[in-house]
């Protein structure tokens, strides 16, 4: 979850932000602003965090 807007805030620092802001409003024609692009990011590093954990519990099992 960390890693993920560690990376968000990294690549707004190269104004990735408003290069996928301008993204998702021309292919979904949704409104993002900058708050949804940190809460993207935040549930996306919630989600690969939570498939690490998984994977680590099969190796766990094995």
């Amino acid at each position: 979850m960390i890693e993920g807007l560690l990376l968000a805030f990294i690549l707004s620092l190269f104004e990735f932000d408003s290069l996928f802001i301008q993204g998702v409003k021309e292919w979904t024609g949704i409104e993002l602003t900058s708050a949804g692009y940190y809460v993207f990011f935040f549930f996306g590093g919630a989600v690969f965090k939570l498939l690490e954990v998984i994977a680590n519990r099969k190796d766990d099992i094995s």
